[in-house]
């Protein structure tokens, strides 16, 4: 039940962050929580009860949104969903344009010689790809923090539903589900086990104390009894006139070898946010109230011919359908090239925002965006050293008149545009300060303990795949079942206008190389190349 799922950073792109979740073993993608975040409880101060995980909000809704009347005022049309532009037809009509009419016009430009043309050919199609990028990595961002809160979910969940997903082992009986999560009417801890089925086992620490309902889920592993991880989830009604707020704090180390990778990792997050009881007993985020993730991870490791090495740090703030992010990242890959070791190091830092609406992962769609990404990489190729820096900038609004239809700047992006200006690269803690790896000290957790009672969790239940919808969302969700790729289609785009390229700089005897000219067009496939890795 450990998820290793893992990708490494590209341009705009935070990592898939390996995560502990109580059932990692499904492997599925399924459906997302519906809940409104939008709802007409938006501004009311509600005190919760902290005695029943009813009052627990779906934390798998944390990054969803319905999108609100301001976000979406300037636009002329409805944004199509991350699920639907896969295809080249798809991507020419929303992001470049169309590629036989931007081949074409390259090819007279270069018979004109005009190379300022032509540069501005390729910038407009490499901002196309930084477009992409970014609405890339908001669909990966909604998935990865949804896994962040997949633990929670099922707690929340299972302790609600009573549906008969916990079979019980040893130790005190409850009358239901739900009584296994409701915390002791005395006041003293109550400690359950959970037994998956897997190579680990769950022990969770359930506690009220000041008006704080507390949820401590140790992640053991089966074997030694060791702690891997502790997901720690807090709904605190201790602020008198104020809304409750919940707070999940997630803290996760592990070693694993796989398909010739041997690894370790650590990860350790926290998300905030403030819920709200409408009228009908629905508890859900406060609309209008900012919801923050902060996290950094670590992560190093051997493949077959080299080593990795990745340190980075991120900051995601969202306000209904409003999403600001900070993020730094550094590291190296080292790996043999025939005989010649390469090695290619760096440091990014980026700030980008977009507006967005949906509900589940592909079913999401970006209004508009925008982003600035400060970039330095070495290059060691044997002995030879290359260095580069730059700085790439981005800004987007979607417009059903527009060729393509998410154009470049826009009315829509310039809110977020102003937000990321106030940003200061250099004093930003998140951006400034070189990342960390995380350590932790799990010798003090609940392995070990003898539990207030032991269930086994039936993952076959027939009602556990209702409750898998509602926690389980990630990248493949609303696809046919291949990890769903926005820029798919872009590459197949950028094939062409690359061949082109290469087919007009070997037929340019009229270019003058001692101008200059001649190494333009090298300069331009150099420039769309950077942008795909």
């Amino acid at each position: 039940m450990f998820k290793k799922d893992r990708c490494f950073r590209s341009s705009f792109t935070l990592k898939a962050l390996p995560v502990m979740s109580v059932v990692a073993l499904i492997a599925t993608s399924c459906g997302g929580g519906s809940d409104d975040d939008d709802n007409d409880s938006g501004g009311i101060i509600s005190q919760l009860s902290t005695t029943s995980i009813a009052d627990m909000p779906n934390l798998s809704t944390f990054l969803s949104s319905s999108g609100n009347a301001t976000a979406l005022a300037a636009l002329s049309g409805t944004p199509p969903a991350f699920a639907d532009i896969d295809t080249v037809a798809e991507v020419a009509t929303y992001l470049t344009g169309d590629v036989d009419a931007i081949i074409s016009s390259i090819t007279t430009k270069v018979a004109a010689q005009d190379w300022t043309g032509v540069e501005a050919e390729i910038e407009g199609f490499n901002a196309a790809y930084l477009k992409c990028e970014m609405m890339q990595t908001t669909l990966e961002n909604l998935s990865t923090l949804r896994e962040q809160t997949t633990s929670a979910c099922y707690v929340s969940e299972i302790g609600q539903a009573n549906a008969g997903v916990l079979t019980h082992e040893s130790g005190t009986q409850y009358s239901d589900d739900r009584a296994v999560f409701a915390p002791n009417s005395d006041g003293s801890e109550k400690i359950v086990r959970l037994n998956p089925g897997d190579d680990q086992y769950i022990m969770i620490a359930i506690s009220v104390a000041n008006k704080v309902l507390k949820y401590e889920l140790d992640f053991c592993d089966a074997t030694t009894a060791a702690g891997r991880g502790r997901d720690t989830i807090e709904l605190d009604n201790s602020r008198d006139g104020q809304n409750p707020t919940v707070k999940l704090t997630s803290q996760h180390s592990d070693t694993f070898t796989e398909d010739g990778v041997s690894a370790e990792f650590a990860f350790q997050g926290t998300l905030n946010g403030e819920v709200v009881k409408a009228a009908d007993g629905s508890v859900s985020f406060a609309s209008g109230v900012e919801r923050t993730f902060e996290g950094s991870g670590f992560e190093k490791g051997k493949a077959p011919g080299g080593t990795f090495r990745h340190a980075y740090r991120t900051k995601i703030s969202v306000n209904d359908s409003e999403m600001i992010v900070r993020d730094r990242d550094s590291g190296f890959d080292e790996f043999l090239e025939g005989t010649t070791k390469v090695r290619l190091e760096g440091v990014e830092r980026a700030v980008y925002g977009v507006t967005y609406s949906g509900d589940t992962i592909g079913k999401t769609a970006i209004s508009a965006g925008a982003g600035r990404r400060l970039w330095r990489q070495k290059a060691t190729e044997g002995a030879t050293v290359y260095n580069e820096k730059g700085v790439d900038k981005v800004a987007f609004s979607y417009n059903e008149a527009a060729t393509p239809r998410y154009e470049s700047k826009g009315d829509a992006a310039a809110a977020i545009v102003a937000k990321l200006k106030a940003i200061d690269f250099k004093a930003d803690g998140v951006l400034k300060e070189k990342p960390a790896k995380p350590t932790f000290d799990f010798s003090a957790s609940r392995c070990s303990a003898t539990p207030t009672s032991t269930y086994a969790l039936n993952l076959e239940n027939a009602a556990f795949a209702t409750i898998a919808a509602e926690c389980e969302n990630d990248l493949d969700d609303d696809t046919t079942g291949d990890d769903l790729s926005l820029c798919e289609g872009i590459a197949q785009a950028q094939d062409e206008v690359l061949s082109a390229l290469d087919s007009l700089q070997t037929g340019c005897p009229t270019c003058d190389v001692n101008t200059g000219d001649a190494t333009l067009l090298d300069d331009t496939l150099v420039v769309i190349e950077e942008a795909t890795e």
